[in-house]
């Protein structure tokens, strides 16, 4: 059985944002629950505990992660650039994300070759 995962979502509307629409991508992964919002922007936070279905807000992210202890934070503000388009050399289902602070590179092969780690270390399930 997976584990669930609760998952923070930090924003702020008028300074980046939420990465111009990353952030309801948790919403399409099955075992994770977004736990909470924060924004300091008041309408902003509003907005995106609708659209996200978070349970809570907060103005203050540093609040919210005390009392929700996330176990993943998504924090959109971070990246000032980032480019979302169809790259021909990836397998369906891989993802490349490149911004200005770095890549992060969930491609199949990757993903792949963690497996294969991982059984060579501690043997297949049982």
């Amino acid at each position: 059985m997976a584990k669930n995962y609760k998952v923070a979502v930090i924003g702020r509307t008028g300074k980046g944002a939420y990465g111009h629409g990353l952030d309801v991508v948790w919403k399409t992964i099955d075992n994770v629950e977004i736990v909470a919002v924060a924004d300091e922007n008041e309408a902003g936070r509003k907005a995106a505990q609708t659209r996200l279905g978070a349970k809570n807000a907060y103005a203050d992210y540093k609040q919210m992660l005390e009392k929700e202890k996330p176990h993943i934070k998504a924090l959109f503000e971070a990246a000032e650039s980032f480019t979302i388009g169809m790259k021909e050399d990836l397998d369906p289902g891989s993802c490349l994300i490149e911004t200005d602070k770095g890549v992060i590179n969930s491609t199949i092969d990757l993903k792949i070759k963690a497996l294969e780690s991982a059984f060579e270390r501690f043997g297949p399930p049982t």
